[in-house]
C-alpha cells in the first residue's frame, strides 16, 4: 500500500470521535460481528452498521482521491 494512502487511511481513523473509532477497529482487527460490537459498546447493530458504512464510503472517497 501506498505510503501516503495509509497516512490518509490512518487519519481517518483518528479523526473519528471515539466510540465510532472502537467500532472500526474492533470490526476490521479484531473481526467483530456488528452484534458482538454492540454487546461490547452498548450500542445497536445498527449503529455498527452505520459507522461502518459511513467508514466504508469515506475509504472510498480517499482512495479516489488518491488514486485518480
Amino acid at each position: 500500500m501506498n505510503k501516503d494512502l495509509r497516512k490518509e487511511l490512518s487519519g481517518l481513523v483518528e479523526e473519528l470521535e471515539p466510540t465510532s473509532r472502537y467500532i472500526v477497529l474492533m470490526y476490521y482487527l479484531d473481526e467483530l460481528s456488528p452484534e458482538e460490537i454492540g454487546l461490547v459498546l452498548d450500542v445497536t447493530a445498527q449503529r455498527v452498521e452505520t459507522v461502518i458504512a459511513a467508514f466504508k464510503a469515506s475509504t472510498r472517497r480517499c482512495v479516489a482521491a488518491e488514486v485518480g
